[in-house]
């Protein structure tokens, strides 16, 4: 719309001297002409992530700027500058401005400036880019317009990854096996994950073992591998912070700083144990035998016990087998002859059930007895829960007892000789077999004779090899 008024004076002229004047008027109306670009100087530009410990790192910006030239015939048109970017979430900040206007002599320059904070772009891996693109509009003012597209490439470099102090609780006598969530790997770098850690120090308890082999100190392990790292608690320690070792992760690239792994370890009870038994042989004419005055009592955990119990598990005969126990340091005994258990009870010490233990008899009150193999099986229980029951075997041979009858005494008044007498009281325990007479003697009195005793009719049990009488001669 910009009007040039051009007047003009036309002479008419005959020849012979005559002339005349007419002013003619011209009317120029111009149109606007957009801008548009004649260089582009500098449309593309770079920034790179600063290193890791580099000064600067995280804490300054990163820019870069550029410019290009524009032409407007329009010496009136004055221009301003927008920006647009191809899609949202773009880092930083992008600025274009206009550094000289074309209205002088129709030529201009734009200029741009990008600006983005180090840390903005830890998350880029090594080498990893970002591309950002903006379109910058050029405008007249009148209507008319020109764009010019600037990229910007972001590059990354490598930040070493992170982690983190960890505590773990594990049971005691409990082995624990890694994973790598165990290691509070982090890393700002986008796609970098564990690779491998590094065993820095290793724990002054327990064992710390790849495989099945000892860990050493520096050793560096892949994450391939976690699940064949162990750590185990020394045999029944527990405690709070029991122990710990240090480590550092590694993308791959480079190391963290250095961490702690810390185990607490809990305790758990060890069930008593009873070890060292023998096997009875029981040969005894009903008298009371020990069944293993030797036995061994453990107990890790507490020095005090609260019960224990002795059954005949194998081949129990209820008609003539019997345990005996004697009360004794605060520990009472109990016998359920119902299924052949001898209970005892009371709080005592160990070494005191120890001896309680090593007290307990065996007696088999039969003639005539079942030989079969019993087996005995003993449980303690320290409070908390009963031992693994430790067995003894006990070997039962028959009966074979010395005749009762040289246990009585006879009062005998001989006179003359060959004179039978008979006993009264007849002992009827005699064995089936033969026996021995060991020893006899008299305690006063003379003694030519023969002592007799005639066997009763009903009491054939007694009778030797077709013999009818038991005779001593004196």
């Amino acid at each position: 719309d910009q009007v040039v008024t051009q007047s003009y004076t036309v002479t008419v002229n005959d020849g012979n001297g005559g002339t005349v004047d007419q002013l003619v008027t011209v009317t120029l109306t111009g149109t606007n002409d957009a801008p548009s670009i004649t260089a582009a100087i500098d449309v593309t530009g770079a920034v790179t992530e600063i290193g890791d410990g580099a000064t600067g790192e995280n804490t300054t910006n990163l820019s870069d700027s550029g410019s290009f030239t524009i032409a407007d015939v329009d010496l009136t048109d004055a221009q301003s500058v927008s920006v647009t970017s191809d899609t949202t979430g773009y880092l930083g900040t992008f600025t274009p401005t206009v550094s000289n206007n074309t209205t002088t002599d129709g030529t201009g320059q734009i200029d741009w400036s990008f600006s983005v904070a180090d840390s903005a772009i830890d998350y880029l891996a090594k080498d990893q880019t970002l591309t950002q693109s903006y379109t910058i509009t050029v405008n007249d003012g009148n209507g008319g317009t020109v764009d010019q597209l600037v990229t910007v490439t972001i590059t990354g470099t490598n930040d070493a990854p992170t982690a983190a102090d960890n505590t773990i609780a594990v049971n005691e006598d409990q082995s624990y096996a890694f994973s790598a969530t165990d290691f509070n790997f982090s890393d700002v770098d986008s796609g970098d994950t564990l690779q491998s850690i590094t065993i820095t120090s290793l724990p002054p308890s327990g064992s710390l073992v790849l495989n099945g082999v000892a860990v050493t100190a520096n050793q560096s392990i892949a994450a391939s591998d976690f699940s064949q790292l162990t750590y185990t608690p020394a045999l029944n320690d527990n405690g709070t912070s029991y122990t710990s070792f240090g480590f550092t992760v590694s993308d791959g690239q480079l190391d963290s700083n250095e961490y702690t792994l810390t185990f607490d370890v809990t305790a758990v009870n060890d069930a008593a144990e009873v070890t060292n038994l023998d096997t009875l042989n029981y040969t005894a004419n009903g008298d009371l035998r020990i069944i293993d005055g030797d036995l061994t009592l453990v107990d890790v955990d507490s020095t005090t016990l609260q019960s224990a119990a002795v059954q005949i598990t194998g081949n129990y005969n209820i008609s003539e087998d019997v345990l005996s126990f004697t009360d004794q340091n605060g520990i009472t005994g109990s016998w359920d002859s119902a299924n052949g258990t001898l209970s005892l009870s009371g709080s005592a010490s160990r070494a005191d059930y120890e001896a309680a233990l090593e007290s307990v008899s065996y007696q088999n009150t039969s003639n005539d007895r079942d030989t079969a193999q019993r087996t005995v099986s003993i449980t303690v229980n320290d409070g908390i829960e009963n031992s693994t029951a430790a067995t003894a075997a006990i070997n039962v041979s028959q009966f074979n007892q010395v005749p009762g009858v040289l246990d009585q005494n006879y009062s005998l008044s001989l006179t003359g000789n060959a004179t039978d007498y008979l006993i009264a009281n007849p002992v009827s325990d005699f064995p089936s077999d033969s026996f021995t007479i060991e020893s006899w003697f008299k305690t006063s009195g003379s003694g030519d004779g023969l002592f007799s005793y005639a066997v009763p009719s009903n009491n054939n049990e007694i009778l030797l090899f077709g013999q009818e009488d038991l005779r001593l001669y004196i």
